[in-house]
């Protein structure tokens, strides 16, 4: 994803949102304008929640024949239910591209079908699920050997498994896999 500077995003009762860059003045998120914010985010929703994504597109196939306006609807929704709130003490989008998802106030709490979907959405990390355990054991501190002692698996299987996930996610290191790790530790596994 291309670099931006942080934004921060607020939604108004009436279903609109305002994209606020530092040392900008707000904009409106529109389907004439941001096309380029759209288009990347976007394509992250369906990369990386792909649960959300489908929910997304089911929800709004009636407008794909007009793609822009459907990339638009898509992703002020997902806006709306995990960056709405106006606070400027996290940036929604940070200057690493990471994504700090918030806790919006939705009068649908409880009854919304795409709760914990769309909003809390699941991230997607392309990793096994004995791939992400490892990650998880890990992400705790200790030696190949620790991770084996507690996971009950050989040392040799585990440092198996971390070259396998470095490869995957494309890292140089397994200490990056770690930092990734932690980054998006704000989303469900």
């Amino acid at each position: 994803m291309k670099k931006y500077k942080p934004i921060e995003f607020a939604s108004t009762d009436e279903g609109t949102v305002l994209v606020i860059r530092h040392n900008e003045g707000p904009s409106l998120l529109k389907d004439t304008q941001n096309v380029e914010l759209i288009e990347e985010l976007y394509e992250r929703i369906e990369r990386e929640f792909p649960q959300a994504f489908a929910a997304l597109a089911e929800y709004y196939e009636k407008s794909r024949p007009n793609l822009p306006y459907y990339k638009y609807k898509l992703v002020r929704k997902f806006v709306r239910c995990n960056f709405g709130s106006l606070d400027f003490t996290t940036d929604d989008i940070d200057e690493n591209n990471h994504l700090n998802f918030e806790k919006v106030s939705c009068p649908c709490r409880g009854e919304c079908p795409m709760e914990n979907i769309v909003c809390s959405p699941i991230f997607a990390t392309g990793l096994t699920r004995r791939e992400e355990e490892i990650v998880k054991v890990a992400s705790k501190g200790g030696t190949a050997e620790d991770i084996a002692e507690k996971m009950l698996i050989s040392a040799s299987t585990v440092r198996s498994h971390m070259n396998n996930i470095i490869t995957k996610l494309g890292f140089h290191s397994f200490k990056d896999v770690i930092n990734w790790w932690h980054e998006n530790n704000n989303c469900k596994y």
